[in-house]
């Protein structure tokens, strides 16, 4: 079903898996992966779920969970769900890979704030220097 793009039915058979049989890692695990892949669904069901109440050592589980984090924005929420994966499956390159971006892409937004905010005071020390600007202030 996730081959042929059919993602509305995939989910409902996952759902329904997940109704019979409450801890079927497997289900909660490709669902949260159609979610995360979706546009049409605004909030992975892998959040939804600890990932280790259904299987404790299951890194995957935290992987995607702390991907559907990063996609929605909550970046602290992924670098723990990254952090741990790691924990548990300490050789897990791809987990390396995401939770070294995320920190990069924090790093640039966080470059970005701080270089419009110098723009801005020098904008405004300009405008307060030039005669209009003199004007203004008094």
């Amino acid at each position: 079903m996730f081959t042929e793009g059919n993602t509305e039915e995939a989910i409902y058979h996952y759902n329904k898996a997940i109704r019979i049989k409450t801890k079927y890692t497997d289900a909660y695990f490709n669902r949260g992966l159609l979610t995360l892949n979706s546009a049409s669904i605004s909030v992975p069901s892998m959040i939804t779920v600890k990932p280790s109440t259904l299987k404790p050592h299951y890194a995957d589980a935290y992987k995607n969970r702390g991907s559907a984090y990063f996609k929605l924005a909550q970046y602290q929420r992924a670098i723990d769900d990254y952090s741990e994966a790691i924990h548990l499956k300490p050789d897990y390159i791809d987990v390396y890979i995401n939770r070294g971006l995320l920190i990069q892409c924090r790093a640039i937004t966080n470059w970005f704030a701080v270089m419009h905010k110098r723009h801005v005071t020098w904008e405004i020390a300009l405008m307060l220097e030039s005669p209009k600007g003199r004007e203004f202030c008094r």
